[in-house]
């Protein structure tokens, strides 16, 4: 080294580097402002950090870091009255605004409820009441006889499953008739017998189970077949 240049202290020498790397900084950061990488949240009024010691403390504020002002319509006092306050800090005490027994049997609060009661009682009759009624109008109806409006009905009574039997021979038939011997020797058994001997029997349509009685005389309509 030279000797003639002047001796300088460690402290001082550090002051200096260290001042030449914020002002480097700075620089850099006014370019950055400018430049391809610009940052929104780069502050040109934060304060200078030259000749301060005090490097790992950041003493900007957020305002400062990041730009962020109050702006024109934020609430700054609390003591500041608008016009809806009242509606979120209503008076247990006002008068005014407190719903009264007019409000709630108005005219129209009656209609409404009105309406609602009428509507309830018609699904209530609809779904209940009617189903009840039906029912009771039709178990309590008189007995209607049918043979009052039918004058071929038969108003005696008639022994209900007179005509039936339950198998293909007549109990009637006598045993001797069971079997018959034909031409060839070989014994014939009886299938089917009826032997007509019930009284009051009819043959009309549906009432004998294997017999019906036929007009085939075309008398009576003068051979119009």
């Amino acid at each position: 080294r030279d000797d003639d240049s002047p001796m300088r202290s460690p402290s001082q020498s550090g002051y200096n580097s260290r001042r030449t790397s914020w002002g480097s900084e700075s620089t850099g950061s006014r370019d950055s402002r400018v430049g391809p990488f610009a940052s929104p949240f780069d502050d040109s009024r934060a304060p200078s950090r030259a000749g301060s010691d005090d490097e790992g403390v950041n003493t900007q504020t957020v305002s400062e870091k990041y730009n962020i002002l109050p702006s024109a319509g934020l609430l700054l006092f609390p003591e500041d009255v608008e016009k809806d306050d009242y509606l979120h800090n209503p008076d247990p005490n006002e008068k005014e605004g407190r719903i009264t027994c007019s409000d709630l049997f108005s005219k129209r609060g009656i209609t409404n409820l009105g309406g609602l009661i009428l509507i309830t009682l018609g699904v209530f009759m609809l779904f209940i009441g009617y189903p009840i009624i039906t029912f009771a109008v039709k178990y309590n109806e008189p007995k209607v006889n049918s043979c009052d409006s039918d004058p071929m009905c038969i108003r005696s009574d008639v022994a209900l499953l007179k005509n039936v039997r339950t198998g293909l021979i007549d109990p009637a038939t006598p045993s001797s008739v069971m079997t018959r011997k034909s031409v060839n020797g070989k014994t014939l058994n009886l299938v089917f017998s009826d032997e007509f001997e019930t009284d009051g029997r009819t043959f009309y349509d549906g009432d004998d189970p294997y017999f019906q009685g036929v007009d085939i005389w075309y008398g009576v309509t003068q051979d119009l077949e």
